[in-house]
């Protein structure tokens, strides 16, 4: 399956039953919500929360590595990918979560 088609599919739903439940409260209820599906290929979990102070990030991904002087820092050891910038308020304002 298409790893862009699989979210909107109904295999998706039934592997996740909950989520369409979860959306719907969460419409209902005025929130957003944003749920990440990790498939394989379709995203650098290492890329997109960097553990920019593990020395080896670096030397294990020489071409992969996000410069730390681009990392949107999240504490003194993790950030995210300076795409994601535009989640940094919500991280700030503690309606954000990396799990």
């Amino acid at each position: 399956m298409d790893r862009r088609r699989f979210p909107r599919s109904r295999a998706a739903t039934a592997l996740v039953p909950r989520l369409s439940v979860a959306a719907d409260a969460a419409s209902v209820a005025s929130r957003h919500a944003l749920v990440i599906v990790e498939l394989n290929g379709g995203n650098d979990g290492l890329n997109t929360v960097i553990p920019f102070s593990d020395v080896r990030y670096r030397a294990l991904r020489p071409s992969l590595a996000i410069a730390r002087e681009r990392v949107l820092a999240l504490d003194d050891r993790t950030g995210l990918h300076p795409a994601l910038r535009a989640l940094m308020p919500d991280w700030r304002a503690g309606h954000l979560a990396i799990v």
